[in-house]
């Protein structure tokens, strides 16, 4: 059986609106669902964390209790570890931590791509007042202080930090270890010529890289994971 703090202490790796959740607190009341696919993310970042559940059935309006009947309702007894049939000798499944491992330590090619990821969001969806003093809390959650210098610089600041969340969530979708990456666990920097470049703390052996784009409405960022040892 899942409980209440497990689901609490998932859900706190996003943006939040409300920080003190319980058992009644509702989704899109203490999350900040900005981005049309807040919602998705929501349910993919429940499937790695609990994937012995099945999480159809909440929406944005369901409560944090509802959602903990649901991962408990559909509890399974799904092994991580996937065995020979005759054999005692056994292989980790895609998308583990040691199957990342096993890719950096055993005879792989350097730089070989282990996972990509994409994200897309609109401008209007971004809170206006993320440059602002009203907006610190989602500044101090989500960005790192050369971030938000960096994007002092430049013309459109809100629309530069649009780019630099939409690489974030890029590498967290294409991170597949076992503990999931926060948004401060990942910091987005430029180059000379205003390439981005990406850092990840304490993920020894892998490399990370990012391309961002904008138009007047969307930003879009898409990132590859790789090996960074033969």
């Amino acid at each position: 059986m899942h409980s209440l703090d497990e689901l609490i202490s998932v859900l706190q790796a996003f943006p939040l609106k409300n920080q003190d959740l319980n058992e009644k607190s509702v989704l899109n009341e203490s999350i900040n669902l900005f981005g049309s696919l807040m919602l998705q993310r929501v349910r993919s970042m429940l499937a790695e964390c609990f994937p012995d559940s099945d999480l159809e059935g909440f929406t944005e309006q369901s409560s944090l209790g509802e959602i903990l009947l649901i991962l408990n309702k559909n509890c399974g007894s799904k092994n991580n570890i996937v065995r020979h049939e005759n054999s005692s000798d056994f292989k980790y499944p895609v998308g583990s931590s040691n199957h990342i491992q096993a890719a950096i330590t055993n005879e792989v090619i350097k730089n070989q791509v282990i996972s990509v990821g994409i994200d897309i969001e609109s401008i209007n969806a971004f809170p206006s007042d993320a440059m602002l003093p009203s907006g610190v809390a989602f500044r101090s959650r989500t960005f790192c202080p050369k971030e938000i210098a960096y994007a002092s610089t430049k013309h459109s600041p809100i629309q530069t930090l649009l780019g630099i969340f939409c690489a974030k969530e890029a590498v967290i979708k294409c991170f597949t270890g076992e503990k999931r990456l926060t948004f401060r666990d990942i910091v987005i920097t430029h180059d000379s010529k205003g390439r981005p470049i990406c850092n990840v703390r304490n993920q020894i052996g892998l490399e990370f890289k990012v391309s961002i784009s904008h138009s007047s409405d969307y930003s879009c960022a898409f990132a590859l994971m790789t090996n960074s040892v033969c």
